[in-house]
């Protein structure tokens, strides 16, 4: 074969095989960015959590004084009255010891009787027997001087008169000044009555304390948990029941610090339980913790059932959904359109051209935006993975123009 026929065959053979590339091979044109058109979409917001049902209202029985425990009331799981006595510690001592004081109240007491009904009615007795015996003496001194003075009574039985009636009158004064301490108002009388006022208060001490020794169920509620059995010995502040009021349980959840701007009292909330998860509860925030846990860098939400359930028990794991917002309409943007991050800006299509636009956006999960301002309906969004710049032109085949939503 002749060298130009080689040449001619090869440059065939070159043209087949680029033809049959070219109809064989996919199309290597660009595709279109992906565009989001915004457009406005009813929007709720909900914070879930996990937590468990805690009673309405807890305590702990404690014992107040130390002592033998002689006896304990109540098994895990029964129900106690107002007023009932669940725990009695040994109260012999104290028992003396109020017996002691109520003996010292009523000697005090009958010392104050007998200065108004035995001492002072004597003494008031005295002072008129003496008064009346003074007039007569006073009498007497009278006629003697009348006679000493006419010279028929010597000096002798005046002079014994006369002392006579000032030993009286210092009697007399004596006299005067016991009724008076003795009466109501006077030194005797005060004295008793404080005798009486303290003994009486001493014995009201000891009664307090006596009463320490039985302890009654502060509410009608159940027995949650028994930690004591009689005859130990317990100190004051131990703990002997744990009981819980007969006022429903609530649900306690703890929610991570950085979100807590968003949650308020009376928010509703959904509530399930995991041993029962088909069973939907409805709730409302009822109260938020005023401190941050600072090991955990979580705060406490109570949460308030609107209806009560028997399956809602002590220490029973529950999911929750707090509502924190709603809105009617909202501009939502996917993470995955962010162009840049600080400060916050998006790639929007205006006029064929791409543009960058600054927005205000909050999280509001870990793939999608709230967009609080920059951005309207209508807005297209380009997706920044495309590689497009501010300042590029773009312009899109009529059938890929979004018309609101994502495109195709």
């Amino acid at each position: 074969m002749k060298p130009w026929m080689k040449w001619t065959a090869a440059l065939v053979l070159v043209m087949l095989i680029g033809l049959s590339l070219f109809f064989l091979l996919p199309d290597r044109t660009p595709a279109p960015p992906e565009l989001l058109g915004m457009e406005a979409t009813p929007f709720v917001q909900v914070l879930s959590a996990t937590g468990r049902m805690v009673p309405a209202r807890q305590v702990q029985l404690q014992a107040q004084v130390a002592g033998r425990l002689m006896s304990l009331e109540g098994a895990e799981g029964d129900e106690v009255s107002d007023g009932q006595v669940l725990a009695v510690l040994d109260d012999g001592d104290a028992r003396q010891r109020v017996a002691e004081s109520r003996a010292n109240l009523a000697l005090a007491q009958s010392r104050t009787r007998s200065l108004s009904e035995l001492a002072a009615p004597v003494t008031r007795e005295e002072l008129e027997q003496l008064s009346l015996n003074r007039e007569q003496l006073v009498r007497t001194l009278e006629r003697q001087e009348a006679l000493y003075s006419q010279g028929a009574l010597p000096l002798e039985p005046l002079e014994e008169t006369r002392n006579s009636l000032e030993i009286l009158d210092s009697r007399i004064r004596s006299t005067e000044i016991s009724l008076a301490a003795q009466e109501a108002g006077g030194a005797e009388a005060a004295e008793a009555a404080a005798t009486v006022a303290q003994a009486r208060s001493s014995l009201e001490t000891l009664e307090r304390e006596l009463a320490k020794y039985n302890l009654q169920a502060p509410f009608n509620g159940v027995v949650l948990e028994r930690l004591v059995e009689p005859g130990e010995w317990v100190q004051p502040g131990s703990p002997l029941l744990i009981l819980a009021a007969d006022e429903g349980y609530y649900a306690e959840v703890e929610l991570d610090e950085r979100v807590m701007g968003l949650v308020a009292v009376g928010q509703p909330a959904r509530l399930w339980p995991e041993a029962y998860p088909s069973r939907e509860v409805t709730a409302r925030v009822a109260s938020i913790a005023p401190r941050v846990d600072a090991a955990t860098g979580t705060v406490r939400i109570q949460l308030a059932l609107e209806d009560q359930a028997d399956y809602l028990i002590q220490d029973l794991t529950i999911q929750a959904e707090i509502q924190v917002r709603e809105l009617s309409e909202a501009l939502l943007l996917p993470v995955a359109f962010r162009w840049e991050e600080n400060p916050l800006r998006v790639l929007v299509l205006e006029d064929g051209m791409v543009k960058e636009r600054p927005i205000t956006a909050e999280a509001v999960s870990a793939h999608q935006w709230l967009i609080l301002d920059g951005l309207s309906v209508g807005d297209q969004i380009i997706d920044p993975s495309y590689g497009l710049k501010p300042g590029d032109s773009l312009a899109l085949p009529e059938a890929d123009a979004p018309e609101g939503g994502d495109a195709p």
